[in-house]
């Protein structure tokens, strides 16, 4: 990965190659860098194999049509070469910047924002694909396979692994349906409030790990799982306002799935947040599992009302 730093890095912020700060993506074929140059902060994602280098021009022409839609995202370099993409070998480099701006704020009016960016987004993209396919790396496999590997990673709780099995075919056929729709539109896949800055020019998503051909409903059960489980329900509402302001929201049976596919979601992330820890050498995985199979049997047997 080193070789393609010089390509961006010495044209951009030149200086000593050993401040950028790499880290593993839940992506396993991206790894994630950063580094300080002047006000600014410079962001890589470094992307191995064929797989990869589709991933990489996916996420840069999603953010290049978001651009294109006045929705201001990642601000990507070109390389020296003149394009935006670097090279060598098998490995391909995607830069970016991002000034020191602030988070969204988890308000009321923040979350109406946030609605309303998400619903431009989407309106973006309707009739438009990327040249490359790439499936949102939650949805790859399918929802059953995203179901079996969270049972497999609690299992070394039996409580917790039993909470899972209780749900697991509610929430796999549930999102099997739900995530049939819209299926082939390019979605940011982890919309939330850190991943939202605050600027002059607006709200601006950044970090694109988890875009890739989804549904909708996988940026709503975000905002669903932040506005419901991090703050209290009228937030909820707010958001939903705020979609409405540009494109119509869920409605019917894709409203009453949002539950399952916030859940599958927590699985999801379960399962990421795991094997960080493992892979940092934290023994104790058993408080992070705890954590994320109470909100799962808090979504499926008491779910927050949605209309």
């Amino acid at each position: 990965m080193r070789d393609l730093l010089p390509d961006i890095i010495r044209a951009y912020a030149p200086g000593d190659l050993s401040d950028v700060r790499w880290r593993n993506a839940s992506d396993a074929t991206i790894r994630l860098g950063s580094m300080r140059a002047a006000d600014t902060r410079l962001l890589f994602r470094a992307y191995s194999g064929p797989q990869g280098r589709a991933k990489a021009i996916y996420h840069r022409e999603f953010i290049a049509r978001l651009a294109e839609a006045g929705i201001p995202a990642e601000q990507l370099l070109p390389t020296t070469s003149g394009t935006l993409i670097a090279t060598a070998g098998d490995m391909a480099l995607v830069a970016s910047t991002a000034s020191d701006e602030p988070r969204l704020l988890l308000d009321r009016d923040a979350c109406r924002r946030w609605g309303n960016l998400a619903a431009r987004m989407h309106e973006a993209c309707v009739g438009w694909r990327p040249s490359a396919r790439v499936t949102a790396p939650m949805l790859r496999g399918g929802s059953r396979a995203a179901v079996r590997r969270a049972i497999r990673c609690a299992a070394p709780i039996p409580a917790c692994r039993a909470i899972l099995e209780d749900c697991a075919q509610e929430i796999a056929d549930t999102c099997a349906r739900a995530l049939s729709s819209d299926a082939d539109m390019p979605v940011h896949g982890d919309l939330w409030p850190g991943n939202i800055l605050v600027s002059a020019d607006g709200l601006r998503p950044v970090d694109f790990v988890e875009s890739g051909d989804g549904s909708r409903i996988v940026d709503f059960a975000t905002a669903l799982r932040w506005t419901t489980v991090e703050g209290p329900g009228s937030q909820w509402e707010a958001w939903i306002a705020g979609y409405e302001d540009v494109r119509p929201s869920l409605r019917g049976a894709e409203l009453a799935a949002l539950p399952a596919v916030a859940s599958l979601q927590q699985m999801y992330w379960m399962c990421v947040e795991v094997e960080e820890v493992a892979a940092i050498g934290e023994e104790d995985i058993a408080p992070y599992i705890e954590d994320h199979c109470s909100t799962i049997r808090g979504w499926m047997t008491d779910p927050p009302r949605l209309a």
